[in-house]
């Protein structure tokens, strides 16, 4: 997207280039929030998704970012990612 936005310099806003990708952006986060995930990273510096799920009957989210291989964390719900903790083995499943 940067190197379209270079091309076209002032005139993003008019770009049908740049409203597709926008408009993709728009549907997958739509797509998201449809299966109960929530994105939480609006600059888009680090793809964090959370997913809701129980561990020891307590509501808390599945807590996952872009450049982890696999769902490893969760947090409470008042905790955000500052209350990342590891998901404990035992509610692991393969």
């Amino acid at each position: 997207m940067r190197l379209i936005a270079d091309e076209i310099g002032e005139k993003v806003e008019n770009d049908p280039r740049i409203q597709k990708l926008a408009d993709n952006v728009e549907s997958f986060m739509q797509e998201l929030e449809e299966i109960g995930c929530f994105f939480k990273d609006w600059n888009f510096s680090i793809g964090l998704v959370d997913f809701p799920a129980i561990i020891d009957g307590k509501e808390v989210f599945l807590c996952w970012r872009t450049d982890e291989d696999d769902i490893m964390y969760y947090h409470e719900m008042e905790t955000g990612f500052a209350g990342r903790k590891l998901i404990p083995p035992e509610e692991l499943t393969d």
